[in-house]
């Protein structure tokens, strides 16, 4: 990770590595987690570090890690396609491809959609995100999975 200052102010212009949003998030004393990837920067008291995200990121297709960001200040993350925000108020189920973040005080569980292992393997879906409590949650609109799968029967052998 980069730390840049400058005693006299200046710009800092970052891209993100896949077409999509840029997206600003304000943190005011409570802690995200984002999928590995999601982080372009933050200024202010924000501690960034990597947690272990276990068996049920690596299964929700989010990597072996998750970004954890707390603090008061700005943070700035990134997706494939367009970042919505929606509400978790009991239970939201999301696709595990489309996750980008979420409030830490949620809890996710990894299920496939149509129930149990033989809706796994019959629903070719995968598997999905119930993340459950109370917080807000980050989904991308888009899918890096999706598009590498439309492309690879394209490229030569």
């Amino acid at each position: 990770m980069n730390h840049i200052s400058a005693p006299e102010g200046g710009w800092v212009w970052l891209a993100p590595p896949l077409s999509g949003r840029v997206r600003h998030v304000a943190l005011r004393g409570e802690a995200m987690l984002f999928s590995a990837g999601s982080y372009l920067a933050s200024a202010g008291d924000i501690d960034v570090k990597v947690r272990w995200g276990g068996l049920r990121a690596i299964m929700a297709r989010e990597g072996i890690f998750f970004m954890e960001a707390s603090g008061v200040g700005d943070l700035w993350i990134t997706s494939y396609g367009a970042i919505e925000e929606l509400p978790c108020d009991g239970s939201l189920v999301v696709d595990g491809g489309h996750l980008v973040g979420f409030d830490a005080s949620l809890g996710l569980k990894i299920r496939s959609p149509g129930g149990g292992p033989m809706g796994l393997v019959l629903s070719g879906e995968g598997v999905v995100c119930e993340l459950t409590g109370r917080g807000r949650v980050l989904i991308q609109s888009r899918s890096a999975g999706a598009l590498v799968g439309w492309l690879a029967p394209l490229l030569p052998p």
